[in-house]
């Protein structure tokens, strides 16, 4: 049974409102709408449909919204904290997406941590005291709808502003040639010798006019040119209260008006107007003098806040008219304020904009008994809705449910596939959202049993066939998810992703195998795009089911293929193995006739930000930077009706994205004058472009264009480059604008398929047709790139370096055991019908012909075992370390300690950094050269970067190697210490800052500290996850005992806010990597590999919260011995002042005290209390009297002063603890103290007895003091 959602009925509505929070006050910010059912409404920046809240400020004043807390738990008021920074405007909006993303950077969008229930749920604005609630709805707010929004009406006050009146300031010219254009209209240009003047402008050589001229042009127009060019300046604070936008103006004879550059109104005047431009008309004083009005609100977008400019093209009839006039008024209406009313329902909502009235109160939605299913046994479905008076209606022929379709009355029997929609009409005919259920009838005993160790998935087309390769077929898809437990999927269980979907057959030569591929579109109810998660794959529509068998036996191919390609840091779509089950020809599934096989359920190539992140395209865009990407494109056969554009190098490319259709001639005339400038860039033998002076690599992303090449040639695929080559191309203001190769695809024709003609893995290239490697006359491009000698060079270097990881065998042959173990695990004795075989291999291979999985996994392991060693032996090798006794392998040595190379060739090495091998292929000057063998001798740290080189050519020479030579002591995990994170600055804020930081992350720092008593060594040292910085080289490579080191994001920035004191300390910047507000993990290494620390910081409880607030930093509170325990939060406290205290390390005393926060941890005492136990005596002083700081009885103090009344000796008292030495003193008057005894050494109570005859007679003060 599927649980129904709780919904509160009309009758208790007005309860609700009247229970509902109650604003506290108009001048605190309120939640002023909310939608808790998104299906098609506001996207966010990943393009989904997410919840949303919008949070207003009624206020004349900005509000700060740093530090407030949003929330629906009324128990946990503090549950998602918007950002520092994050402000709202007088009477401003702020859309904030409820989706669960967490998300709190300033300046981006925000994402609360948690969602909205539709059924209804407390929902909460909280003061940053965490108490106090400034607005909220409670107990809860009423059931909401499908894209109907919730919140507080609003009416507007409103009142207008004069933005440029009859008199304001202009400045004017008239102009001799066409030069300007229509520069002169934009706000940046300067105009600062045109004549200055104020409004009205013109002039009257009669008496019509001359009583409104400010500015006379007789002089300079009349007679001379009938066009004049005006500018008027104005600035605007905000823009967002704007309603309206009008312009009044006065003119004779003719004018068009611009603002900020763009024209908003032509009167009277020709449609493409040059310098000497006249109107099309005498026009009489009469109308001249009559104000024509005209609404620009189509325009409201034009206006920014700040500076502004109208500007006028003035033009008379004839330049010997004799008079010319014009008098404009540009104003605006604003919303001043807006009135709030009662809680009520959009239907129509308003994102960041003004709520209006209470709309009619949509239907409610239909709730159903049961969920889709599969089902066995036959049952009854009943539908229900919320209110009283609703009908429902519904289909079985999946139309959608309209007024004339059956009303249900009764429960509707199951006893067939079935699919079920229905939607509820209420009053007035409203309607509600249309819901589907499914209901899919398994047919025979060994599909009712049915159960596998992949995903099941399972696609119904209600008996209309196969799909076809031109529309898409409507159908219905489930997954049912093998149970955590059992690790099995059975035919029965609940489903965990089901929808509407669009399938077509897809292929080219592979269309007609009868177990084919297909495209899958994810489908809401309206037929509109659905963004699904799929066995937890990021959210999207589109989607492929890839069947292949034909030519990849081991069924694992593309997989393997796109993990490869993902773990070299290049993205290719992610993948899942299910076996399908896929009826087409209608009544209950049965596996005989349903059964389709093993497939990847796979990402289809797109523009997304979780897939190919480039931008968004719209078919308007044709300035730059929008028009300049992002474009995918692609090397491969067209799509229907396509035509494609041509490049020379690449030959005819497809449109990916924007599809062919959407591209404007504008966009695909900038994106072919594009490609055949990088063309002219790649062609020329020096890589350079000769007419714009760039590079080839200016144009091109090296690092995905190298992956591409590889992976394709590792595979041997015979179709790479010249098909399935997919292209990509970024915004000029995103990675340069480079075209990035990629993502890789369809490798079923790969690495020793039945093809055949990737038969041989010891040749570059296949037989036949198949791609060349390193010049193909279908894609000149490739082979141009490669015969330039650093990009062949950094190809090779890429290759030594993936064969060390990602191209290792054991990496690869890892892979490809965990796919076999999916594929072709064995399922348990019993666990199906045994004529199915034992798992999914077997159960594919019986449906689509025999073989051996293992074999094929065994054949696929063995040609790429091959394959691999055969391209190691075309390359020189790089240099190895001689073994030979007496003769060091890198890690830590001895000064005095030797190290010699083997291998083949001649070895070239430097000890500064740099590369050996000088651009262009010839030994740098930096670079020195050693034979195999010939001892080198160490005299200090050193690093080597070395490579060998035999011969000449591309490539003789071999990847570098760089390794470690370590005079210690090295840093480790207990003689370096992270004492401060710094991963939440404040924004930059003074004009300093302002011109040294882009944005806050720019003020992030990292701050440790030697703890030992030894100088060590930092070359080596790096981090592995989190940023990215590596010491070798740095400027700071040693620390002396106690020294401070400091890792910053930007140095300038940094500098900017703290000063140079620290800039001799700053190793250097970790950019563009940043520190993850919301906490990351951090993994720090020495020069050998062994960790130093690892831990994941956070910025939640119970790590101390206010470290990630209000701009204060993570600083280590216990350095635990021997080694730090960095991930106990309660070894972390907040920084006492904001920015942190950088240059401080663990000898900061934050409450001056005189104990260090590294002692006072220790110790157990309050490091930012001064006392501790309350007793008077600073924690610092009771450590160095030995007493105890968390005792308020435990004193230093004189217990016994007093003089015996007979001898006149006085005995003095206190009590004394192990190892201190005392001195007691004598004072007459508080001012000058004699010592009376020194240097006392005791255990317990100290007594001393004075004679008063030695230190005098009359009143006298005693001080005991103690020192180590």
């Amino acid at each position: 049974m599927e649980p129904s959602k709780t919904h509160l009925a009309p009758g208790v509505l007005a309860v609700f409102l009247a229970l509902a929070g109650v604003l506290s006050s108009t001048a605190t910010p309120i939640i002023s709408e909310f939608l808790a059912d998104n299906e098609s409404g506001l996207r966010d920046e990943d393009g989904d449909w997410e919840d949303w809240l919008e949070l207003y400020n009624p206020d004349s004043e900005p509000a700060d919204l740093g530090g407030h807390f949003l929330t629906d738990n009324p128990d946990n008021l503090t549950k998602w904290r918007i950002p520092d920074g994050t402000s709202l405007q007088p009477r401003g909006f702020l859309v904030i997406f409820a989706s669960g993303k967490d998300r709190a950077i300033p300046g981006q969008q925000l994402h609360t941590s948690f969602g909205l229930d539709n059924s209804g749920e407390y929902l909460a604005l909280v003061s940053p005291d965490g108490v106090s609630i400034l607005h909220d709805f409670t107990p809860a707010y009423p059931a909401q709808f499908n894209d109907a929004s919730f919140g507080i009406e609003q009416t507007p006050v409103t009142s207008e502003e004069i933005l440029v009146a009859v008199d304001s300031a202009c400045r004017t010219h008239v102009p001799t040639d066409n030069s300007l254009g229509i520069t002169w209209t934009q706000t940046g240009f300067s105009d600062t010798l045109w004549t200055g003047g104020f409004l009205g402008a013109g002039y009257d050589r009669g008496t019509g006019y001359q009583d409104m001229i400010s500015s006379d042009l007789e002089q300079v127009a009349f007679d001379r040119n009938s066009s004049v060019y005006i500018r008027v300046p104005f600035e605007l604070e905000r823009t967002d209260d704007i309603v309206s936008l009008a312009l009044d103006i006065q003119y004779d004879d003719g004018v068009i008006a611009y603002l900020n550059g763009i024209r908003v109104s032509s009167l009277n005047a020709p449609g493409a107007p040059r310098f000497n431009s006249r109107a099309l008309s005498d026009r009489s004083d009469s109308a001249a003098l009559d104000f024509q009005t005209i609404q620009l609100n189509s325009h409201l977008s034009r206006l920014r806040a700040g500076q502004n400019i109208l500007s006028l093209h003035l033009m008379n009839s004839a330049p010997d008219d004799d008079d010319l006039l014009v008098r404009p008024q540009l104003s605006v209406i604003r919303t001043v304020a807006l009135e709030l009313g009662e809680p009520a329902y959009f239907a129509n909502p308003t994102p960041g904009q003004r709520n209006g009235s209470q709309e009619q109160l949509p239907a409610s939605e239909v709730v159903f008994s049961h969920r889709s299913q599969t089902f066995i046994e036959n049952f009854e479905v009943s539908l229900s809705s919320t209110f009283p008076g609703e009908v429902i209606r519904y289909t079985t022929d999946r139309s959608e449910p309209n007024a004339s379709s059956p009303r249900y009355t009764e429960p509707i029997p199951i006893s067939n596939s079935i699919q079920i929609r229905a939607r509820v009409f209420g009053e007035n005919n409203a309607q509600g959202p249309v819901k589907m259920r499914s209901f899919l009838k398994l047919g025979e005993a060994v599909l009712q049993q049915f159960n596998s160790n992949l995903p099941i998935l399972i696609i119904e087309t209600w008996n209309r066939g196969d799909p076809g390769g031109n529309t898409h077929l409507d159908g219905f898809m489930a997954i049912i998810e093998p149970d955590p437990e059992t690790g099995r999927a059975r035919i029965t269980d609940e489903f965990a992703t089901d929808t509407r979907v669009g399938l077509k057959r897809r292929g080219s030569s592979s269309f007609g195998w009868p177990k084919y591929s297909m495209t899958v579109e994810a489908r809401d109810e309206e037929g509109l795009d659905k963004g699904i998660t799929p066995l937890d794959l990021p959210r999207e529509s589109d989607w492929v089911l890839s069947g292949r068998y034909q030519f990849d036996r081991a069924l694992m191919r593309n997989d393997l293929m796109y993990e490869l390609s993902r773990q070299t840091g290049e993205y290719a779509t992610r993948t899942k193995f299910v076996e399908v089950i896929h009826n087409v020809r209608g009544g209950p599934l049965t596996y005989s006739g349903s059964y389709f096989g093993v497939y990847s359920l796979i990402e289809k190539i797109k523009r997304d930000d979780s897939r190919v992140p480039v931008a968004r395209m719209d078919p308007r865009d044709a300035r730059e930077p929008a028009i300049s990407g992002g474009y995918m494109f692609k090397k491969d056969r067209l799509d229907p009706g396509d035509s494609g554009f041509s490049v020379a190098g690449l030959g005819t490319l497809g449109w990916v994205e924007p599809k062919e259709r959407e591209v404007s001639s504008r966009q695909r005339s900038w994106l072919t004058t594009h490609m055949n400038e990088v063309n002219a860039a790649i062609s020329a033998s020096n890589g350079i472009n000769p007419s714009t002076g760039k590079h080839f690599t200016e144009y091109i992303d090296q690092f995905s264009w190298l992956r591409h090449h590889w992976l394709n040639t590792l595979a041997m695929n015979v179709d790479g480059f010249r098909l399935s080559g997919y292209y990509y191309k970024h915004r000029s203001d995103t990675n340069g604008g480079k075209i990035g190769a990629g993502p890789i695809w369809d490798f079923d024709r790969t690495m020793g398929s039945t093809d055949s003609r990737d038969n041989n893995p010891s040749q570059w290239d296949g037989s036949g047709d198949s791609s060349r490697t390193w010049s193909d006359g279908r894609y000149v491009w490739w082979g141009q790139v490669l015969s330039k000698p650093d990009f062949r060079q950094a190809h090779t270097d890429l290759w030594q370096d993936l064969r060390e990881n990602v191209f290792s065998t054991l990496n690869i042959e890892s892979v490809i055991n965990d796919f076999a173990r999916q594929i072709d695990g064995r399922d348990p004795l019993g666990a199906n019908d045994s004529s199915l075989g034992r798992s999914p291999a077997e159960r594919n291979y019986l449906k689509w012909g025999s073989a051996s999985h293992r074999n094929e996994v065994r054949i696929l392991k063995q040609w790429l075992r091959t394959r691999v060693g055969w391209i190691d032996r075309q390359y020189t090798a790089k240099p190895l370390f001689s073994s030979d006794q007496g003769l060091q392998q890198p890690g830590i040595v001895q000064v005095g300690d030797q190290f010699a190379f083997v291998g083949e060739g001649v070895f070239y090495y430097t000890t500064d950094g740099t590369d050996p091998r000088a651009p262009g292929g010839n030994a740098s000057a930096n670079a020195l050269l050693a034979n195999a063998g010939n001892p080198i001798t160490l005299d200090e740290t050193t690093t080597i970067t070395a490579r060998a080189r035999n011969g000449r050519g591309l490539t003789a020479w071999s990847g570098p190697l760089t390794s470690h030579f370590l005079v210690g002591p090295i840093a480790n995990a207990s003689n370096l210490v992270i004492t401060e994170i710094h991963y939440a600055p404040l924004p930059p804020e003074t004009s300093e800052e302002l011109a040294a930081a882009n944005d806050a992350s720019d003020f992030e720092f990292i701050e440790m500290q030697n703890v030992s008593t030894d100088m060590i060594d930092l070359t080596g040292m790096h981090f592995t996850e989190g940023i990215d910085f590596d010491f070798t080289f740095s400027e700071v490579t040693t620390l002396a005992p106690g020294e401070l080191v400091l890792l910053v994001r930007n140095r300038a920035a940094f500098e900017a806010r703290y000063g140079t004191a620290h800039s001799g300390r700053i190793a250097g910047e970790f950019l563009p990597t940043r520190l993850e507000n919301a906490g990351e993990r951090l993994h720090l290494v020495n020069g050998v590999g062994t960790t130093i620390a690892n831990f994941r910081y956070n910025d939640r409880d119970p790590w101390p919260e206010a470290a990630g607030r209000d701009g204060f930093s993570l600083v280590l509170a216990a350095a635990t011995v021997p080694v730090p325990d960095y991930s106990e939060p309660g070894n972390w406290r907040a920084s006492t002042m904001a920015g942190g205290t950088p240059g401080a390390g663990l000898l900061r005393d934050s409450d001056g005290d005189g104990l260090s926060d590294t002692d006072e941890a220790l110790a157990g005492t309050d490091p930012l209390r001064p006392d501790t136990d309350g007793d008077g005596s600073p924690d610092g002083s009771e450590i160095a009297a030995g007493t105890d700081p968390l005792d308020g009885a435990s004193l230093f103090q004189i217990t016994t002063l007093n003089k015996d009344p007979l001898t006149g000796f006085v005995t003095v008292r206190w009590d004394s603890v192990p190892g201190k030495s005392y001195t007691l003193e004598a004072s007459a008057d508080l001012v000058d103290w004699e010592v009376t005894s020194s240097g006392i050494l005791a255990v317990g109570t100290v007594t001393l007895q004075l004679d008063p005859q030695a230190i005098g007679k009359g009143r006298r003060f005693y001080r005991v003091s103690v020192e180590e």
